[in-house]
């Protein structure tokens, strides 16, 4: 943890990744469901001291541009964005994690088949609760 039991987690990709020499797909098409751009960030409290020492605060977001949804590059999926949040305590050696996911339940489409055999939605907002024990 940084200070004040602050964290802070950023990632971002550049990915140019294009057919350069086939027999069969046109050179210079981009690979399927791969965005230019996409990253995330991702902020954590855990407060050090005090009645709140124990738990744990974070949020953060992804966001991708447009990429395309099949080879040859007959169309593109739009890009998107997401916001999650969650919120631990931990108890010793166990902890307890919600995690909130896709906050806006913001309607994206997160690939498309390998084989064209379909666009495939994201994850609408979702809850999840788990457990954890550290051996």
């Amino acid at each position: 943890n940084g200070p004040h039991g602050l964290s802070a987690y950023v990632s971002y990709g550049y990915t140019d990744a294009k057919i350069t020499k086939d027999e069969v797909l046109p050179v210079g098409d981009h690979l399927q469901n791969t965005p230019r751009n996409a990253g995330r960030i991702w902020v954590v409290w855990a407060p050090p001291a005090g009645a709140l020492k124990g738990w744990r605060f974070g949020g953060g977001g992804y966001a991708a541009d447009t990429r395309p949804g099949t080879l040859p590059n007959s169309y593109s999926l739009p890009g998107y964005q997401t916001l999650d949040a969650m919120v631990a305590r931990d108890f010793g050696r166990w902890s307890v994690q919600l995690n909130l996911k896709n906050l806006t339940d913001r309607r994206y489409y997160s690939s498309s088949g390998v084989y064209q055999e379909g666009v495939f939605p994201g994850e609408p907002f979702t809850a999840q609760l788990s457990l954890r024990a550290v051996y």
